[in-house]
């Protein structure tokens, strides 16, 4: 998967949401995620996101475009089922948080 994001800054989310309602757009859910980052010395990144009752491991490999200063990265991503033993493996190979 490929993933480009852009960042807005400086905006009023209760006016956002007022717009997008204005035009139908409905709530579909609401949810709380959580990430934990790990790097390691070569500066490799790792995110392992908890939604809910589904772990998600990802390696994000970033690439900046020269349009813009716009960043894309390419990600890799595998479901965990065991996120306390992933840790340990993960700090036992020299990542940390």
């Amino acid at each position: 998967m490929q993933e480009i994001e852009a960042k807005i800054l400086d905006i009023d989310p209760i006016e956002i949401e007022s717009k997008l309602r204005a035009i139908g757009a409905q709530r579909i859910t609401k949810r709380m995620m959580k990430n934990t980052f790990f790097k390691n010395s070569e500066g490799i990144f790792l995110r392992l996101r908890q939604d809910g009752d589904r772990y998600i491991l990802t390696r994000k490999i970033m690439a900046v475009s020269e349009n813009a200063g716009i960043k894309s990265a390419q990600e890799l991503e595998t479901d965990i089922s065991d996120p306390t033993a992933l840790i340990h493996i993960l700090e036992s190979i020299g990542f940390s948080e």
